[in-house]
């Protein structure tokens, strides 16, 4: 499992320990040691490794799956850090990639998904997701021409307690307790918003029943606008944002129906309604 320090990396780890599985887990950064089970074998690793290198360090590990969690979305527009993103987004994962193949066992990546404000899937032009695009033809290639077993899992986003990225519902509720404005898009803006644990059963759901499908989406059954959002957190804080609206809409719905790009897991559904979920996120940050 590279990417085990990042949020779904960490949560997917003790999830697996937790249903009896084996995992060593590899990260670039290192973590508080209390963020990992106590079961789990790791490996603090370079983002420059080499398949020699790597599997040395894997040696005595049998691999069912070889998981890639890992990535580096921190790049301006300007174009700064590229070769940090090419090597985290691009030769490091490609270096996993190789070590299934040499293994002979499975390769899992998760990638995302951008949205419009309509929430139509939208190929954002930067460093980091041409990186992505790139590193899924070579893997497109790696399954073609040397039968690599390889399986993309798309997600859109997601959201729980310890999750250091900064994302929207995050904002939103550290903003419950300042009196700061927080700027926002359109509130007819859509998201598909799900909670980690969520994306986690999904993930796992899928890996362990029908791993042939080459890609594959994790996402719910009802995309929100963000007006609902806001409104959402702001009964769990039981108190009111000030927000700045790039531009205000008075005619958005609440919800729609998503309509999926790709495949779904089989047997799988969402469980964590985003009331429930801001909700007990909200209590356990108190």
């Amino acid at each position: 499992m590279a990417g085990a320090s990042g949020f779904i990396g960490n949560n997917l780890c003790h999830t697996l320990v937790k249903n009896g599985h084996e995992v060593l887990a590899l990260y670039r950064t290192n973590p508080k040691r209390t963020s990992f089970p106590l079961q789990l074998n790791s490996v603090l690793i370079d983002s420059a490794i080499d398949i020699g290198s790597l599997n040395r360090a894997c040696s005595s590990f049998d691999a069912d799956f070889v998981v890639n969690a890992a990535g580096d979305w921190r790049v301006s527009q300007a174009g700064e850090n590229v070769d940090k993103i090419v090597q985290a987004n691009v030769e490091f994962p490609l270096v996993l990639a190789n070590l299934a193949l040499e293994k002979g066992c499975n390769f899992v990546t998760l990638s995302s998904f951008w949205q419009l404000e309509d929430s139509d899937l939208h190929k954002v032009s930067n460093c980091y997701t041409e990186s992505k695009i790139i590193f899924e033809n070579l893997i497109d290639n790696l399954v073609s021409e040397q039968g690599l077993k390889a399986t993309s899992i798309y997600l859109y986003d997601n959201y729980g307690l310890n999750d250091s990225r900064d994302k929207i519902v995050d904002q939103l509720i550290s903003r419950g307790s300042h009196s700061k404005p927080i700027k926002l898009s359109n509130p007819s803006r859509y998201l598909n918003l799900l909670h980690i644990s969520d994306v986690i059963n999904g993930i796992i759901t899928y890996t362990l029943t029908d791993i042939k499908t080459r890609k594959i989406e994790i996402s719910c059954n009802k995309v929100v606008s963000l007006g609902y959002l806001v409104s959402i957190v702001e009964e769990c804080l039981e108190a009111s944002l000030s927000i700045e609206w790039e531009s205000i809409s008075q005619d958005w719905e609440p919800f729609r129906k998503h309509n999926s790009i790709l495949k779904r897991p089989d047997g799988w559904e969402p469980k964590v309604d985003l009331r429930s979920g801001i909700e007990g996120l909200v209590k356990r940050k108190k």
